[in-house]
């Protein structure tokens, strides 16, 4: 086989693959996670235009390199079942409040300030309590919006 065939294969395999993941994703929790200008992840009148994170690549880059995100932003972390996802900020320029949510979005854990770091063995963070999906938001904006543990969250995803 070419060489160029093969990279045709192989490219044509993570492709599918992705688009596999995303479709099992999206039936596993029952809303549509394309990315889209419509999501949004809302407590009572509190709305924040999420980016959404469903793949393995998207979530390890997370929010990682940005100088700055709008108080009205985040991003919404999906995952395609029930655990323990954990988070670092290693590369993350922002603080952070950091809400775990069930499948049904009701949050079971908060962690408010999550602080850059910038050394090689940065602190993992994970919840108690078993998660569907992780908000990631300004810090500071969790206490300030009343959101802790209990608060339940509606999806408006597109």
């Amino acid at each position: 086989m070419s060489r160029h065939l093969a990279f045709f294969v192989l490219a044509l395999s993570l492709l599918l693959a992705g688009f596999f993941y995303l479709a099992l994703t999206a039936h596993y929790t029952g809303y549509n996670v394309q990315q889209g200008e419509q999501n949004s992840v809302c407590f009572s009148q509190d709305c924040f235009q999420v980016e959404i994170a469903s793949t393995p690549q998207e979530q390890e880059r997370g929010l990682m390199y940005r100088d700055t995100l709008p108080l009205d932003r985040g991003m919404l972390f999906v995952f395609a079942g029930p655990g323990k996802p954990a988070f670092w900020m290693k590369n993350t320029k922002i603080p952070l409040d950091i809400l775990w949510l069930d499948s049904q979005g009701r949050v079971v854990y908060v962690h408010e300030n999550s602080l850059p770091c910038t050394t090689a063995d940065c602190p993992v963070i994970t919840s108690p309590a078993d998660a569907r999906f992780v908000l990631e938001i300004n810090s500071g904006l969790a206490k300030a919006k009343h959101i802790s543990e209990g608060s339940q969250a509606k999806f408006i995803l597109s």
